[in-house]
């Protein structure tokens, strides 16, 4: 049994965080700042959101304002069945409840920041806390970090979607990761006035700049496949497309495979268990060393972090994510990919298409092996084509997905008076 936390952001040891630095940019003061209550997710597990949410929770020490966290995603209980995970979640909100009443009852008038969950129980969670947060005169900020709300509230019964529609309503305003992402709202006007948008950005200091990357001739051609290996992020997608490039082309491959195997109920086609995707992906390793020996090599990490996460992604010629996840919202390791200067693959979807631009940055393709295969092949036979497209990544992500740029615009939401919607912050 792990006890949740609630982090007060004025204690001097943050272990939650000690493994994001921020540089030491000049930090905007403003006249009011008020109390704050930042309610989200902090690793582990580490994933997109809670990276995203460690980076605020750092920003708001640095900054030093006024401010508790309460983080919702430690259990109290520990659940390797996925049938059980959503009751056991139920009573992880129902233990997390009393923290949160406690705090906004300790400094009413202040601002309370919440990150939505797209689980119909996170949903449950979400109205209790805007709800009660109204009635202590707070301020409500909510920031959606996925790309499927819209389909969380239509599996809702009526007068629960009716009641999340009302809490929402009250929010100043929404946080969308991207215009792409509006449609999520379309069909509730009075939550789509309510939106704005922040783009994600880099949760670690960016490397030191090296450069776009060169393909040279004789020289292994490098991929990375940086996610967790559930059926919808196109992890076997990607074995399938190294395997037609072993047989189109003499090149030496090097694929780097770093995630943990993950299960999304009702979501798997392919495999029957986790068990049967390990051994599959086993097999499939195995095959592709007998057919072409050391010329192919895969390489799996189980978890990357720190050093190790950005080696990989400096050495990476390609970042490919052939993803459907049902939850993608932007991203986050695409974002990582360009400021590496990774050549970025992956499909329309979603906001993926804000980091992989067409002859900017990488390719837009559907999550088909045999066309990932031939639009990685067009690349990596016209070198000076993918050195450009590299040198691109690296300009798009200074120019609109630091960390800086990032934090800048949530200060401003959240502790600044403008508060227009339809707008696109920085």
């Amino acid at each position: 049994m792990t006890a949740n936390r609630m982090v007060h952001l004025h204690w001097t040891h943050m272990e939650e965080t000690k493994n994001v630095k921020l540089d030491q940019h000049h930090a905007p003061t403003f006249d009011r700042p008020g109390h704050f209550i930042l309610v989200g997710p902090l690793p582990p597990p580490v994933n997109g959101h809670t990276l995203a949410f460690q980076l605020l929770v750092r920003e708001w020490t640095r900054r030093q304002l006024p401010a508790q966290v309460i983080d919702y995603s430690r259990t109290f209980f520990d659940c390797s069945s996925s049938l059980a995970r959503p009751v056991i979640r139920v009573i992880d909100y129902f233990f997390l409840f009393p923290s949160f009443l406690a705090a906004i009852r300790n400094a009413p008038g202040g601002t309370l920041y919440l990150t939505l969950n797209q689980a119909p129980s996170g949903v449950i969670r979400d109205i209790l806390f805007i709800e009660l947060a109204r009635r202590y005169k707070y301020r409500v900020i909510a920031h959606l970090h996925g790309g499927c709300y819209d389909q969380v509230l239509a599996s809702l019964p009526r007068w629960v979607r009716t009641r999340a529609i009302r809490a929402l309503s009250h929010c100043e305003p929404i946080i969308l990761l991207s215009n792409r992402l509006r449609t999520m709202l379309r069909t509730f006007p009075t939550l789509t006035e309510r939106a704005v948008v922040v783009p994600n950005g880099l949760p670690f200091d960016p490397p030191p700049d090296r450069g776009p990357k060169t393909l040279s001739q004789g020289q292994p051609v490098k991929f990375l496949y940086l996610s967790h290996f559930t059926e919808s992020k196109g992890w076997w997608e990607v074995l399938e497309t190294i395997e037609i490039l072993a047989r189109s082309r003499p090149w030496s491959l090097h694929l780097t495979m770093c995630g943990k195997f993950f299960r999304t109920p009702g979501e798997e086609r392919r495999f029957a268990s986790l068990e049967e995707a390990r051994q599959a992906f086993q097999d499939f390793r195995q095959r592709l060393s007998q057919q072409f020996g050391d010329r192919v090599q895969v390489t799996w990490h189980p978890m990357v972090q720190g050093q190790t996460k950005e080696q990989v992604l400096r050495e990476a010629h390609f970042l490919l994510l052939p993803t459907r996840y049902p939850n993608e919202g932007q991203p986050l390791v695409l974002i990582e990919g360009l400021a590496f200067g990774c050549v970025l693959l992956g499909p329309d979807y979603r906001a993926l298409g804000d980091m992989i631009r067409p002859g900017e940055s990488g390719c837009l393709v559907p999550p088909d092996p045999a066309a990932m295969a031939a639009s990685l092949i067009s690349l990596i036979d016209r070198p000076e084509e993918y050195h450009r497209l590299s040198r691109g990544a690296l300009s798009l992500f200074h120019r609109e997905f630091s960390a800086r740029r990032h934090l800048d615009a949530m200060v401003q939401i959240l502790v600044g008076e403008d508060r227009t919607s339809d707008r696109t912050f920085p």
